[in-house]
């Protein structure tokens, strides 16, 4: 692959090959025989497209972080869809700021609400009482907006751990 968003194109379902995520890319074996890709960020299989641009500031990468800790980690599984929404929005250049402003227009929380979703999203507990209250009052006094700490949170290594970044990174993510 090139510059650009690349995508290698495969005859049969994604079930009749191997894929493994190497230092250099991608190795790929199955009917059409053996690939090394390198530069190539998707993958699209006759039943199934996969995503690997998941390092730092890649639009996948971004995409599952947002959806973790807007709505939850299954969430990355459940809805390909939303991955898909989310690569096509950074591959046209949208920042992380950006796309939370729209998940935060999409779930439409109170302070309270949102910060007591996202924490839990991202840290898998609710939020003690004086993390509950430092962050709603962030919002309240304009310290940050709600897509302000929704990117915070969408960034921090917490978030990377709870959402598996490393896992998918070997497996890729599927999108529709």
């Amino acid at each position: 692959g090139g510059s650009g968003t690349d995508t290698a194109i495969y005859s049969s379902d994604h079930t009749g090959y191997s894929i493994l995520a190497t230092a250099s890319g991608l190795s790929i074996s199955g009917p059409d025989g053996n690939d090394t890709l390198s530069g190539v960020e998707r993958i699209q299989f006759a039943d199934q497209r996969l995503a690997f641009d998941l390092g730092i500031g890649q639009a996948a990468s971004n995409t599952v972080r947002v959806i973790g800790a807007a709505f939850d980690t299954s969430t990355i599984q459940e809805h390909p869809d939303y991955v898909g929404i989310g690569l096509n929005l950074f591959d046209a250049g949208q920042s992380v700021l950006d796309v939370s402003q729209l998940v935060v227009g999409v779930l439409s929380l109170s302070n309270e609400a949102f910060v007591d979703t996202v924490y839990q999203n991202v840290f898998g507990t609710v939020p003690a009482t004086a993390d509950h209250d430092l962050y709603v009052g962030f919002l309240t006094d304009g310290s940050y907006t709600q897509a302000q700490l929704l990117e915070l949170a969408a960034n921090a290594e917490a978030n990377a751990t709870n959402i598996d970044l490393i896992g998918l990174q070997q497996t890729g993510i599927a999108f529709v």
